[in-house]
């Protein structure tokens, strides 16, 4: 978005700081947001033009500005007028859109709200500090959670597919330690102990990679506010929050769906038999037919659910019992 504004000295007031050069005086001055002036490569000094509503008008930049101790305006491009200036170019007849109210310290802010809301005329509004400040908290925290939404279905999908990496990782070192497996079971291990032997390895596997990958979010947060302030989001400096419900979703995600792909492949471990060790093929033959049955099991549960998907489904229409 392109935000005109005027300057108010008062940075306090209105939370638009001067970073660079001087503020605007005279319709021929302007300052803007140091963020996009150091993304486009303006410079205090430089004539710019700005576009307005009558066409573009020409100018010289002055300042540089931002807001708070960022420089930018949160990824909006913001030219900032005198505050006569900026009634006669960005209002259709003069006049002005809103109005900032410093207080006293101490002061009743409910009894001052309700003199100024007296006098106002119709189709106007008084709000306090707080209540702006939780409108524009909104409004950029729809827009941020339209951002999360897409990061979480990635999420998810990136969750789906490490599940079968996972699987086939632990189906293929099963096949490479079968002769180790095998062993195990000769000397007196049972498959329960076998199947509990490769849940183990893979839930230290996954509280390591939990813990790593924790530690990898802090990066990639840093990177993502750095990719947007680079591209003018002025986003402000904070330190990071870290949740402990983040911990606690986190090791919930990755621990259970590294173990939930090794239930499959520790099964199949524990059903090589001893003899194994001295003849291969025997365990590869216990191998192949877990995997067969467990293909004929889906492929029979899928055909169940198409044929009752078949049945239940009209051409056209929604399921049958949803479209009486």
């Amino acid at each position: 978005p392109t935000l005109g504004a005027s300057w108010d000295p008062d940075s306090g007031l209105s939370g638009v700081v001067l970073k660079e050069g001087a503020a605007p005086v005279g319709v021929d001055q302007v300052a803007i947001d140091k963020a996009t002036a150091d993304r486009v490569g303006f410079e205090v000094g430089d004539p710019i033009k700005v576009i307005l509503r009558d066409g573009l008008h020409d100018f010289t930049l002055v300042g540089l500005v931002g807001l708070g101790d960022s420089d930018g305006f949160v990824g909006a491009t913001t030219v900032v007028f005198d505050h006569e200036s900026a009634a006669a170019l960005l209002s259709d007849d003069g006049t002005i859109e809103t109005v900032d109210i410093k207080v006293t310290p101490r002061t009743d802010i409910a009894s001052v709200r309700r003199a100024i809301d007296q006098i106002l005329p119709e189709r106007t509004e008084v709000v306090t500090g707080d209540e702006l400040a939780d409108e524009i908290k909104d409004q950029v925290g729809d827009i941020i959670s339209i951002f999360g939404t897409g990061l979480l279905i990635f999420a998810l999908i990136t969750a789906f597919v490490a599940a079968f990496v996972i699987n086939n990782v632990y189906g293929i070192t099963i096949g490479q330690r079968l002769r180790e497996l095998a062993l195990l079971r000769a000397i007196g291990a049972s498959g329960k102990q076998v199947r509990r032997l490769v849940l183990l390895e893979a839930l230290t596997v996954s509280v390591v990679s939990t813990a790593l990958g924790m530690l990898g979010g802090f990066a990639v947060a840093k990177g993502l506010i750095a990719v947007f302030n680079a591209g003018g989001g002025g986003f402000p400096s904070a330190p990071m929050v870290f949740k402990p419900r983040t911990a606690i979703v986190a090791g919930i995600v990755g621990i259970g769906v590294t173990v939930a792909s090794v239930l499959l492949p520790a099964w199949r471990a524990s059903r090589i038999p001893p003899v194994a060790a001295m003849r291969p093929e025997a365990g590869f033959s216990a191998i192949n037919r877990t995997r067969s049955m467990l293909i004929g099991s889906i492929m029979t549960l899928l055909g169940i659910g198409l044929f009752l998907l078949g049945i239940l489904v009209r051409s056209g229409s929604t399921l049958a019992w949803g479209s009486q």
